[in-house]
Formats: C-alpha cells, structure tokens, sequence
C-alpha cells in the first residue's frame, strides 16, 4: 500500500489534490477486497481531505461510505462527529459565499436533522439575521424565539432575545413590546 502512505505524506503537507487522487485510486483497486487494514483508514482520510477543500458533498459521501462499509473501525464515532461538523460548516460557507436561500436550507436540514447538537442554538441566530436582512422581520422573530424557547439561559438566547427587542422597536415600533422583549434579556 505504498500510494496510501504516499498519500497520507502528500495531505500532511497541504497538497490536497494529489492525496485525494491517491486515496481514490487506492478505493478503486482494494475496494472491493477483503482483509485490508489501511482501507477503512483511507475512506476516512478522503473525507478529511474533501473537507480541507471544503468539497462538504464529496466530504460528506467518502465519510458515509466510511461509516457503511467499517462499522466496528474505531474511528467510527469521529465519522459520525466528522458527518455533523460538516454539515454545519457547509450552511456557514454558503453563507459566506452569501448564497443565502441555500445557507437557510442547509441551516434549517442541520437543525431538524441534529437538535441535539451544541451548535444548533448558533444554527437558529443565524437563521434569525439572515430572514432580517431578507427583511422578513417576522420569520427573524420567530426563528429568535425558537432559540428562546428551546435553549433557555444560554448566552445565544441572551442575544436571540435582544435581537427579539430591537426589531421590534426599529422595524415594528411596537415599543411596549419592545420593552418587554428587552426586559426579558436578564442573563448571557
């Protein structure tokens, strides 16, 4: 398995590419055979690589394939883990590409797929400000007030809170609202 270690060598300094031609054409020829220690570690490590690229569909594939072809590997548990960041991290990237309709629908699959997950409360905020800057000040509201409700005392909820307040005051001037939201921020 020489292009494996080749490969694991060429990741380590940052050539992507060339490690993931490598682990692929290592796939390709042991795929399919039994017996061979390195491959669960190549699955995995193409995953890692696609996600240094941040290639979160092709990332997302490799830790999946990962996961159904090495159930008792004892990376197993960081697939799992690794699978949850990723889609995470690929609503924020279409965020910051400002491709904000897809970002709300990567964001809102994270959420419904992974409520229990610690950066789900973060998901909901960011919900929040992107129907606020679409102006749909009351799917912003109700996006902060899901995080109220479900995440209550957190500092992310402080803010959700807050921003509840403000935009009732600036875009509604609902100021008796307003100032109810705000005095609910006691905490974060």
């Amino acid at each position: 398995a020489p292009a494996a270690v080749l490969s694991v060598r060429t990741m380590n300094r940052g050539r992507l590419d060339e490690a993931i031609a490598a682990y692929e054409e290592f796939v390709r020829i042991y795929g399919e055979k039994t017996g061979i220690e390195q491959l669960a570690d190549v699955r995995f490590s193409l995953g890692s690589c696609h996600y240094g690229q941040q290639k979160f569909p092709a990332a997302l594939n490799a830790y999946k394939e990962f996961l159904s072809k090495h159930p008792s590997h004892q990376l197993w548990d960081d697939a799992q883990l690794q699978i949850v960041v990723t889609e995470f991290e690929w609503g924020l990237s279409l965020l910051r590409a400002k491709e904000y309709d897809q970002a709300r629908n990567r964001l809102l699959d994270f959420v419904l797929d992974y409520p229990l997950d610690e950066r789900t409360p973060q998901a909901y905020l960011i919900l929040g400000y992107l129907e606020a800057e679409r102006k749909e000040f009351d799917a912003a509201i109700s996006d902060w007030e899901r995080l109220v409700s479900k995440y209550p005392g957190s500092d992310l909820a402080s803010q959700a809170q807050y921003k509840i307040g403000l935009t009732l005051e600036t875009e509604f001037v609902k100021l008796k609202d307003a100032l109810e939201a705000y005095q609910k921020v006691t905490y974060g």
